[in-house]
């Protein structure tokens, strides 16, 4: 793993202090679970000091990017960028599943990926701010969003900040006044579940969502749903 860690590295211009940190951040709770021998901790506390960082760092480069834009705009844009379908999208870009150490249970557990992806990539972030400091971070954040900064549609980000009260109001202005997020599955146990969920308006499936609540699958279906009206 270490000689792999090397090719994101490689990429991000980063000479770590200690390699420990960001295999930590790779490391899912099932792994440590089947493996108590080992010292490294799972990503758990990386991912809430990252999911801190960007949130810090995207309103620094709002702040910047939209003088004029009031808190409201811009904690809806912030929304909108780091939301958690953009964010396993990265890590996606980042091959980050190809790094993580996981469980042999979790390994062949394809349903909450997405979730996983996003988490990883917050600890991966908070794990080069502890190893190289709060500018190295705010570089590689600033790399990743200024981009898609760049390009904002104002009036997509307001809708997406918010999909499921966007795609309320979008279809009460068309005339349609009730719509229901419907349960299609729903797997694993206590510790683990995964939600399939379908947003439906007079009997038609509008968009579909998964996650690992109610609330983030139908989130998600929102989401679908108003990314297939939009377009």
């Amino acid at each position: 793993m270490k000689n792999k860690l090397n090719e994101l590295f490689s990429y991000y211009n980063i000479v770590p202090n200690s390699i420990d940190i960001y295999i930590s951040a790779l490391t899912h709770a099932s792994y440590k679970n089947e493996h108590s021998e080992d010292y490294i901790e799972d990503y758990d506390r990386l991912e809430f000091l990252g999911d801190s960082i960007l949130d810090l760092v995207v309103a620094k480069l709002l702040y910047k990017a939209f003088p004029k834009e009031r808190s409201g705009f811009l904690t809806k844009t912030r929304s909108y960028l780091v939301n958690g379908s953009a964010l396993s999208e990265i890590g996606k870009n980042f091959d980050l599943l190809s790094f993580a150490r996981l469980s042999n249970g979790e390994v062949n557990n394809n349903l909450d990926r997405n979730k996983l992806l996003e988490d990883m990539f917050e600890a991966f972030l908070g794990a080069v701010y502890l190893d190289q400091g709060y500018q190295k971070a705010e570089e590689i954040i600033s790399t990743i969003f200024l981009p898609k900064i760049d390009s904002v549609d104002i009036k997509n980000a307001e809708i997406f900040s918010d999909p499921k009260s966007s795609l309320q109001e979008m279809l009460q202005s068309e005339g349609f006044d009730k719509i229901t997020y419907q349960v299609a599955s729903e797997t694993g146990n206590a510790q683990n579940k995964h939600f399939i969920i379908e947003v439906v308006c007079n009997g038609i499936v509008l968009g579909t969502g998964d996650g690992s609540s109610k609330k983030v699958a139908e989130k998600q279906a929102a989401l679908d749903a108003l990314q297939r009206r939009i377009k």
